[in-house]
């Protein structure tokens, strides 16, 4: 009775999935992420890099120097993957569309959701790898208010889904990955290397963010943070959105 009801759960488990569209592109393209050569040696990358500054520094400055790596190197990387999403596959979506039971909906949000799930996989696994290593050998500060870092991470969390929902959404407007790519590099040219190069003062520049890591620590960064956190929030909301208006719009 016991493997007749597993045969059974596993029955209806399967007919869910054959059922929810949405559901099987999400899980195809997460596990086609993971499978992505840069993705992996990204991955492997940032582990490595992490382990040298953790066994390096042993203080607070791995996490910070980890932190770098994931607003310079790791919001490029999310471009550059994201950027691909729908218009790498341009010559295969009308055939999709048109033979298989997929609305355009489920196409471009499975994309959006997908790379966000990766993104922020990727991002928590290295960093809570790296401070739980930190704590466990207490090297970090006694007086280190956990909860300043949870949302220091949290914000650079969200500005890898913000890079990664603009390179989608440019993604479903041009029908060439060179073109989405550049816009996508524009867009992080203006708001990262620009700040950086120029020394100029913008509270939602990741640049910005990321020179007040110690205010934001001791909580003394006098800035409305409700306004950073809407903005990065609110860019991938409108993005995805966006997308959505302009997909269903265009012909294949």
């Amino acid at each position: 009775m016991d493997s007749y009801e597993q045969s059974q759960g596993k029955r209806s488990i399967g007919h869910f999935l054959e059922k929810n569209v949405f559901l099987v592109l999400f899980i195809h393209e997460v596990r086609s992420g993971f499978k992505n050569p840069l993705q992996k040696g990204w991955i492997a990358g940032i582990l490595f890099l992490g382990s040298l500054f953790t066994l390096g520094s042993r203080n607070l400055e791995a996490v910070s120097a980890l932190l770098v790596l994931f607003i310079f190197f790791g919001s490029v990387v999310t471009l550059v993957l994201s950027s691909s999403s729908i218009s790498g596959e341009i010559d295969e979506i009308a055939d999709s569309l048109l033979s298989k039971s997929v609305k355009r909906w489920e196409y471009v949000l499975s994309k959006f959701t997908s790379h966000v799930v990766i993104v922020v996989t990727v991002y928590v696994m290295v960093v809570l790898l790296q401070v739980g290593i930190l704590w466990r050998l207490h090297f970090l500060p006694e007086s280190l208010d956990y909860g300043n870092l949870s949302f220091f991470i949290m914000i650079v969390g969200l500005v890898l889904v913000f890079f990664s929902s603009v390179g989608v959404l440019f993604s479903s407007l041009f029908s060439r990955t060179v073109l989405s790519l550049l816009a996508g590099f524009i867009v992080w040219f203006l708001l990262v290397f620009l700040f950086l190069a120029t020394g100029w003062n913008f509270m939602y520049s990741p640049v910005e963010i990321f020179e007040h890591f110690l205010p934001i620590l001791e909580g003394s960064w006098d800035v409305e943070y409700w306004k950073i956190l809407l903005f990065y929030t609110g860019s991938s909301c409108i993005s995805c959105f966006v997308s959505l208006l302009w997909f269903y719009q265009r012909d294949l």
